[in-house]
């Protein structure tokens, strides 16, 4: 599929997409085709190859000089990021995983979305999971919708708040003072989130413009090393700074408390996350029972972290009487209660977690483990609505 540039609306600002592959021989071409196909016909397409040793440069090769291919030696996501950037010329920045691809009306739903809110420099979006043959999965969303900017800040430090990083569209101005660390391969994005979110505004479009591919060469092997990097950078930012991020949000108080408890837990300072949660003051005539729950199901888990049993039985029995159809907490009472030799008892709980919902791993890993011995794993986050598949 060949791009046409004469015949480009010249008087749309130039969008650059940025495409980096490392032996990608399998899905690069599926990509290229779908940056190519884009209604939006003023970009420039720009392929980092990281050292690839299989067919991709091949590939990439058969649609220049409508895709510019730059080769360098292997160096890692980010280097070939930095790279990207340094090549890209357009008003506004995108990225497309090589594995990934665009829906058609991608890049101009999102320029649109940017000139009509010239507050707001970088916009993001739902998308489509896909599997390794182009079958959905399911649909990643936003689970906050839109947020002020210190609010965005906040939460980013608990999860990553947007559906699918890659598919963000930005403003040239974001990048002009940022760069991506050399030798980070896990957690780039979710690194160069939280350093946007510090100085400009992100805006969400709830529209599934982009689909995201898991397949096993991007799937278990990194899961792991994205979360621990992901905590290496919220820890690096230190206890103060988390306190002033969430301090400057517009949550009540309680709010505030909980989500440094949440983000203290993240980051294994459990004595913060302690102090912060037991501040809590939700009297009983309250009716919130959310704030209710969340306070001892995570006091539960500072409680289990620390190897206090009996207190994280207790924490989780209260947020279960509190609510008693939430599922990580039944999940993470059997693994306090395996522990407490209560074993008929934590079999009973995590039968009630997957009988609440069924695509729920701890559960079922537990359920195993118990037979062959194996650790027990508690729900350190409360779960999304829709969960994710791996």
């Amino acid at each position: 599929m060949k791009r046409k540039y004469g015949e480009q609306k010249l008087n749309k600002e130039l969008v650059s997409v940025s495409i980096c592959v490392y032996n990608g021989e399998k899905y690069i071409e599926s990509s290229i085709k779908s940056a190519l196909a884009q209604t939006y016909q003023n970009i420039e397409i720009i392929v980092i190859d990281d050292g690839s040793t299989d067919r991709t440069g091949e590939i990439v090769k058969n649609y220049c000089p409508d895709v510019k291919y730059i080769y360098q030696e292997n160096k890692g996501v980010s280097e070939a990021r930095n790279t990207g950037l340094r090549h890209c010329s357009g008003n506004y920045i995108a990225w497309l995983d090589a594995d990934d691809l665009y829906l058609p009306d991608k890049i101009k739903e999102q320029v649109d979305f940017l000139q009509q809110n010239k507050d707001i420099d970088c916009v993001y979006n739902d998308a489509f999971l896909i599997d390794a043959h182009d079958n959905l999965v399911k649909v990643l969303r936003s689970d906050y919708g839109n947020l002020a900017p210190n609010d965005f800040l906040a939460q980013l430090l608990f999860r990553q708040t947007i559906p699918c990083p890659p598919s963000t569209l930005y403003r040239r101005k974001c990048f002009e003072n940022l760069r991506f660390i050399p030798g980070m391969r896990y957690a780039e994005d979710y690194w160069s989130s939280i350093q946007l979110a510090q100085r400009f505004k992100c805006g969400y479009l709830p529209k599934i413009l982009y689909k995201y591919r898991r397949h096993d060469s991007n799937l278990t092997n990194n899961k792991e090393k994205q979360e621990e990097m992901e905590i290496k950078v919220v820890k690096s930012l230190g206890i103060d700074k988390i306190k002033d991020i969430v301090e400057k949000s517009s949550y009540p108080e309680h709010e505030k408390l909980l989500l440094l408890g949440k983000i203290f837990i993240k980051i294994s300072e459990y004595e913060e996350a302690c102090k912060a949660l037991e501040k809590i003051q939700v009297p009983d005539y309250i009716q919130d029972r959310k704030t209710k729950f969340l306070k001892y199901f995570y006091l539960g888990n500072v409680n289990y972290l620390t190897k206090e049993y009996n207190k994280a039985k207790f924490c989780y029995e209260k947020s279960l009487r509190t609510d008693p159809g939430k599922a990580e907490a039944y999940n993470n009472l059997g693994a306090a209660l395996y522990h407490l030799s209560e074993t008929e008892e934590a079999l009973e709980n995590f039968n009630k977690a997957l009988a609440l919902k069924k695509e729920y791993l701890d559960p079922q890993n537990n359920l195993k483990n118990i037979k062959t011995g194996g650790d027990l794993k508690i729900t350190i986050r409360e779960l999304r609505e829709n969960l994710m598949v791996y």
